[in-house]
């Protein structure tokens, strides 16, 4: 087993064994090992060979004696402390969970893109060998180009003037100057010969 190797795996220079079991199984998520690992683990460091319902079985029952122990032997302000602890460690494994299932899902999200993206070249590739694609190019432009200017909405004789807005004669004819100047303009550069109002 590889995952035995790792040396946070292994029991620290001034760590009693009981500490080194309970350790292993409350981070078993983090450390990314299984009850049989622990089982391995264990034995090897107390030189037995129990099977892993024991050592499983040991720290169900840390886990139930734990806490009434600890209400019992502590006061209010360090139990509330180790309240805390407690619940801070289990969001951390709520938040490893929820990140390994996103990172799941982003890898699940790719592989179906790439297996469309497959699919769809192979489509193309079946598709050409059997019709090819024939291209057509367009036929050159019409001697004679005409264009259309559609003009709607004048407002001719409305005049405002508010904080939002000013509208008048004046402003109007401005702006027709402007619109018909525009409309010849582009007219000229796309050699419009004939334009429909």
């Amino acid at each position: 087993m590889t995952a035995i190797l790792d040396p946070v795996l292994q029991r620290e220079k001034d760590e009693s064994f009981t500490d080194y079991h309970i350790r292993l199984f409350k981070n078993k998520d983090t450390y990314h090992i299984d009850t049989k690992t622990i089982a391995a683990l264990l034995n090897k460091d107390q030189g037995t060979n129990y099977d892993e319902s024991k050592w499983r079985k040991d720290f169900k029952q840390y886990e139930r004696w734990n806490d009434y122990i600890m209400s019992k032997n502590l006061d209010e302000e360090i139990l509330k402390k180790y309240e805390e602890v407690r619940l801070q460690s289990e969001k951390e494994k709520i938040r490893t969970r929820d990140q390994k299932r996103e990172y799941r899902k982003s890898i699940a999200n790719q592989a179906r893109f790439e297996k469309i993206k497959d699919d769809v070249v192979q489509a193309i590739v079946n598709l050409e060998s059997k019709r090819p694609l024939r291209f057509t190019y367009p036929l050159p432009a019409a001697a004679e180009k005409h264009g259309l200017a559609l003009f709607s909405d004048w407002h001719f004789g409305m005049e405002i003037d508010s904080r939002i807005n000013k509208f008048n004669k004046k402003i109007f004819d401005e702006r027709v100057e402007h619109l018909t100047n525009k409309v010849i303009e582009y007219g000229k550069k796309n050699h419009v010969l004939r334009l429909h109002t």
